[in-house]
């Protein structure tokens, strides 16, 4: 069995001091390449839709003014239509107001987040009633982000399997795919890390609800479903440094920080006797499988493998650019674009040549705090 950690702090009882900012990546994502890359995650988005919007409605009878938050909007696009329905379902339940704040990175698109905020319309073009601000510089959910007890709902979707970066393999190629291939050593350091990352997070996201506040997630759930869209991307890697384009130990530098956790992982800490059942109630949890359109539109006899290939490639670069171009820039300099561009391109070729499983599942997790 795991071991849980007995280091990490109790929920804070005091006003959280302002967020340290997280330094920027190297290079930032083009505009608008995760909006138009990440129907996927906008699916497992939309999995929690009615889980957060119940949840939303019932913390509205705690008073007159709601506080929301949303940790990892991205640019926007899947994050903010949730946070919209949920500000209406609080104003439809009697909340006077709803205050929206949009958490992610300095390394964040914030002309895309604030362009989609701008489109949004509803709800959210109506101030005072729903007012909507952003954290842009930045705060990490592995930090308070909040005062104490400022919260009324906490919102995460497709977010809490980033990792902190302790106890993780170094390479890429370990990175991500070492909980299903590596050692038994690798696979316990791996799963030791998971779980003192997500109880690090449920305790933060504690501290800053009030009590019987709400904090609906959409996590990732891994049972080896990702195992051959990542080994398309690894393989791709390795083919840039067989190439020439980059160097092994450049190419060793390209770390994807993700925890890929099981449904049994992430419930652990919140089932009866857990580290973080005395913080929360459980009060739906649940499994949606939500496969990309053109993964279903492949089986279906409808899509090609050309254009799933090209799907899965857009959705690791959506997801991972700046990593792969951060590391290639020293063996590459000038040609470090041409480079990751022949390396979702070869992403893609692989992809339709295999036609990897990718039958994401998401856990829908709605908490009410203690």
């Amino acid at each position: 069995s795991r071991r849980r950690p007995n280091h990490l702090p109790p929920p804070p009882t005091a006003p959280m001091p302002a967020p340290t900012p997280i330094p920027a990546a190297p290079l930032p994502m083009a505009a608008g390449l995760y909006n138009d890359h990440s129907d996927l995650q906008r699916g497992m988005n939309e999995a929690g839709r009615e889980a957060l919007t119940a949840a939303a409605a019932a913390v509205a009878t705690l008073g007159a003014a709601a506080a929301f938050a949303d940790f990892g909007c991205s640019e926007g696009r899947n994050s903010v239509s949730s946070l919209a329905a949920a500000a209406d379902a609080a104003l439809a339940a009697g909340a006077s107001s709803v205050a929206v704040t949009h958490v992610d990175l300095p390394s964040n698109n914030w002309a895309a987040f604030d362009a989609a905020v701008a489109g949004a319309g509803g709800v959210y073009a109506r101030p005072p009633t729903v007012t909507v601000r952003s954290l842009p510089k930045g705060a990490g959910f592995y930090e308070a982000c909040f005062p104490a007890g400022s919260l009324d709902l906490a919102f995460g979707a497709v977010t809490f399997h980033w990792a902190s970066g302790a106890g993780l393999p170094a390479r890429l190629a370990d990175s991500a795919i070492v909980a299903a291939r590596g050692s038994e050593r690798e696979r316990a350091a791996a799963s030791a890390a998971a779980t003192a990352d997500w109880l690090s997070i449920l305790r933060l996201r504690a501290g800053e609800l009030r009590p019987r506040g709400r904090l609906v997630a959409c996590n990732v759930v891994d049972d080896g479903c990702m195992d051959g869209a990542w080994a398309c991307l690894v393989d791709a890697w390795g083919a840039a440094v067989e190439s020439g384009d980059v160097s092994r130990a450049d190419a060793d530098a390209a770390v994807m920080r993700v925890h890929l956790r099981t449904e049994a992982m992430w419930m652990e800490p919140l089932r009866e006797g857990g580290a973080a059942c005395p913080l929360f109630r459980v009060v739906r949890a649940r499994v949606v499988r939500t496969p990309p359109a053109a993964l279903t539109a492949l089986r279906a006899g409808t899509g090609t493998a050309a254009a799933y290939g090209t799907w899965l490639a857009g959705f690791w670069e959506a997801v991972s650019r700046p990593v792969f171009e951060a590391a290639a820039r020293a063996s590459a300099g000038e040609r470090t674009a041409a480079v990751v561009d022949a390396l979702f391109a070869r992403v893609a070729a692989l992809a339709a040549d295999r036609a990897p499983d990718f039958d994401m599942g998401t856990l829908v997790l709605d908490l009410e705090r203690l």
